[in-house]
């Protein structure tokens, strides 16, 4: 999952937002039916398929439900069934019979709704209708990636669908009459999923907020915008929306959701670390991340002040799963690894390397970081993963200026002579991200390397990476679910940019590995898999690893929450609310 910061408004809007909503909160925070939250970024649309930031999936996943779903009450990644009942799985591992929850509802608020009532039980016919929408090649939708190449039958419909409007026609209704080869409707309440290999992290995808479930008919509703309009099955229902700022929910009428009927939600936007804080420290808000300066002022030896702890907060810490890196694009003349150029991709190779090497590790983790909140990534898959506690470190991420000017030497470019000027593409326009820039160009000028930073939005450096503009850029990928292959994926040649290989590496030796790994459940072999690839990436360096992050979250102490895993960050239906002083 990658994130996706955005623009603050301009100043005198959000001065008017921010006290308007600022009053609206503390006339609302002595209501105990509301958890209130607060969004570093944007409030954006409520579409699955278009919208796959981290915010708005939180957003999506309060109205919306998947096949699978985490439980709350484990701390080892457990699945629980959410519309599905039971499933059934083949001994080859390639077939799963999937039985819908008989009590599976939509349910649609509006006035004029797409039933009389405003209800419909959930159909196989959905979640087929659903998982076509996806693999629509017109869509465009980056979670294509959760399903290439996984059924029988549904690259041949998405291929179909980039033939143009009439083929695409003829494809949706080939498939909505008799299905496709391995997504079959059997009835109303079951669906057959043929795979094409066995794939032992399916289970985790089905419970991925890219494979939520919406009602057929809201594909082609007139008027139906999934933008602000969610029609789902899950606990609550959009029942306010303000685009961009506030989102307001409420309990879906007669569910049978865990959820107490008196609970709601209230999301704001609030880009503002401090004002964030601020917020918390007076009850505004139920729960906080707190990151950059406040960390400091918040935390204190891993544990809240002294006098959040007096007001009974409390501080929970969970481990992301993900690698923050800075990325090189291997198709680059300067920096990359091209095909047929062995002398030139071997000098590349070291100048990868001595960028590593004189890397300022120290200095993101104080400025980056607050000098707490990551762990360092010295090996590119982070610890709580099994395959983590087997490999080695990366040899060459570490501090050592000496070594880094001998390997630049050794390249061709002694002191940085004849190289010319490299180029930093940044997702942010925030000070932190352009502190990073200037950072990062000090310290690679003293092994005599020009860098260049350029500040833009999360947008535009998405867009250059994906049309492979982007020399060197940051990035931070969370794991989609608990298994290795998911961080793997983004140096998979076949999921080259636009894909999620946005650095364009591509290497025969780690994709046939990596191909082997996700077919595979023994652990000794995955192991073998894992170490074959890694070395691979040690000695290519397509990227640069800088650290894994870590989930601080404050939570006031009225607010009782289940254990948290960071594939689920909000199963606000498991939340409650106990009367304390406030």
């Amino acid at each position: 999952m990658i994130p996706r910061p955005s623009e603050p408004l301009p100043s005198f809007l959000r001065a008017l937002f921010l006290l308007s909503f600022l009053f609206s909160c503390s006339q609302e925070s002595t209501n105990s039916q509301t958890i209130h939250f607060a969004l570093a970024s944007k409030l954006g649309s409520f579409d699955p398929l278009k919208s796959v930031t981290t915010g708005n999936q939180v957003l999506q996943r309060q109205c919306y439900e998947g096949l699978l779903q985490y439980d709350s009450l484990s701390s080892n990644y457990e699945l629980v069934g959410a519309l599905a009942d039971t499933w059934e799985i083949s001994e080859d591992q390639q077939t799963w019979l999937i039985s819908l929850r008989p009590d599976a509802t939509f349910f649609d608020p509006a006035s004029n709704p797409i039933w009389g009532n405003g209800k419909r039980a959930v159909q196989a016919s959905d979640v087929l209708a659903s998982w076509l929408r996806l693999a629509d090649a017109r869509e465009g939708a980056a979670a294509w990636f959760v399903l290439e190449g996984l059924i029988e039958g549904l690259d041949a419909f998405r291929l179909a669908t980039s033939r143009g409007e009439d083929e695409a026609k003829t494809a949706w209704a080939e498939a909505l009459d008799g299905g496709i080869e391995g997504l079959r409707v059997i009835d109303s309440h079951q669906l057959a999923i043929r795979l094409t290999r066995p794939e032992p992290t399916f289970a985790y995808r089905l419970a991925s907020p890219y494979l939520l479930v919406y009602p057929r008919e809201a594909l082609s509703r007139s008027g139906l915008q999934f933008s602000h309009h969610p029609v789902g099955s899950g606990a609550f229902y959009l029942k306010e929306w303000e685009p961009g700022f506030r989102a307001f929910f409420a309990p879906v009428p007669g569910s049978d959701h865990s959820a107490p009927p008196r609970v709601h939600l209230e999301f704001l936007w609030v880009p503002e670390g401090s004002t964030r804080t601020m917020m918390f420290q007076n009850g505004e808000l139920d729960r906080l991340s707190p990151l950059q300066d406040a960390f400091t002022s918040l935390i204190e030896n891993g544990q809240p002040n002294s006098e959040l702890k007096k007001q009974g907060v409390k501080l929970r810490i969970t481990e992301m799963l993900d690698l923050t890196m800075l990325q090189f694009n291997m198709s680059d003349p300067v920096v990359g690894h091209l095909p047929g150029d062995s002398d030139g991709n071997r000098k590349r190779s070291l100048l990868r390397k001595a960028l590593a090497l004189a890397f300022p590790y120290e200095q993101w983790h104080q400025i980056v970081r607050s000098g707490s909140w990551a762990k360092p990534a010295t090996r590119w898959l982070p610890p709580g993963l099994p395959e983590s506690n087997a490999i080695q470190d990366i040899p060459w991420r570490r501090s050592d200026l000496a070594q880094a000017k001998k390997l630049l030497a050794e390249a061709g470019w002694p002191e940085g002579k004849g190289l010319p000027p490299l180029r930093l593409e940044l997702g942010g326009t925030d000070p932190t991200s352009r502190d990073l820039g200037a950072m990062l160009s000090a310290s690679w000028k003293r092994i005599g390397v020009q860098l260049d930073s350029v500040a833009q939005d999360y947008g535009d450096l998405v867009r250059k990476m994906n049309s492979g503009q982007a020399q060197i850029s940051t990035r931070a990928w969370t794991l989609d679910w608990p298994d290795a292959g998911n961080l793997l994926d983004i140096f998979y040649g076949e999921f080259a940019a636009p894909g999620i290989n946005k650095s364009r590496f591509h290497d025969s030796q780690y994709d046939q590995a990596l191909q082997a790994f996700k077919s595979t459940k023994n652990p000794n072999e995955r192991i073998a898999l894992a170490k074959k690839m890694l070395a691979r990436l040690n000695a290519l360096a397509p990227a640069i690893p800088i650290d894994h992050r870590q989930s601080y979250l404050l939570t006031q102490p009225w607010l009782e929450i289940p254990t948290l895993n960071p594939f689920d960050p909000l199963p606000c239906a498991s939340f409650r609310l106990k009367e304390v002083a406030r």
